[in-house]
C-alpha cells in the first residue's frame, strides 16, 4: 500500500476499501473527490479559443521486488502541444485490477508547448498479473477540462502500456 500512495507523493488514509490522499473527507464518492480538486483551482485567465492538446506517456518501464512486492519503476511525460497552459489536478493511479486505488488532489502546471517529466516513479502490486490504471484530470488556461487514462499490464516480470 505504501509504494502506490507514494507514487502520488501524498499522504493517505483508508476509508471503506479506497483509498483517498488529500481529495476530501472520508467516504467522499468520487464525484466529491473530482469536486473538491476543481475547487482549488483558480480562474482561467483565457478565452476557451484554443484548446489544449495534453499526452500521457510511460516510459522506462523495470520491474524489480521490494518488500515482496512486484514494483515497476518508470517515468511519465505529460506533454501539452498546442500552446495552452494546463493545470492536473487529480490524479488516481489503481492496482490489483483496480481493487486498491489511491486517488488525490495534485497540482502539476505543464506551460503550453512543453512537456513536465517526472522521472523515478513506480507503482508496486502484490499481484503478478495485473492491470495497473492511471488517470489524471486536468483543465487548460481556456477552461476546458481533460482527461488522460494509462493502462500497464504486468506478468510478474515485465510491464507494458496497453494500447
Amino acid at each position: 500500500m505504501l509504494a502506490i500512495l507514494l507514487l502520488l507523493g501524498l499522504a493517505a488514509c483508508q476509508e471503506e476499501g479506497k483509498t483517498t490522499a488529500g481529495a476530501g473527507s472520508p467516504g467522499a464518492s468520487d464525484s466529491d473527490v473530482a469536486l473538491n480538486c476543481r475547487r482549488e483551482l483558480p480562474d482561467p485567465p483565457l478565452a476557451a479559443e484554443n484548446k489544449a492538446r495534453l499526452t500521457l506517456t510511460i516510459a522506462d518501464l523495470g520491474h524489480e521486488i521490494v518488500d515482496g512486492r512486484n514494483r515497476y519503476p518508470h517515468s511519465r511525460s505529460f506533454a501539452e502541444a498546442n500552446g495552452v497552459p494546463v493545470t492536473i489536478y487529480r490524479g488516481k493511479v489503481c492496482v490489483e485490477n483496480g481493487a486498491e486505488c489511491a486517488d488525490a488532489c495534485v497540482s502539476y502546471r505543464i506551460a503550453g508547448g512543453t512537456t513536465l517529466v517526472q522521472a523515478n516513479h513506480h507503482v508496486a502490486t502484490k499481484a503478478d498479473r495485473d492491470r495497473i490504471t492511471l488517470h489524471y484530470w486536468a483543465r487548460d488556461d481556456g477552461g476546458n477540462f481533460h482527461e488522460l487514462n494509462r493502462v500497464v499490464e504486468t506478468d510478474g516480470t515485465r510491464a507494458a502500456v496497453a494500447d
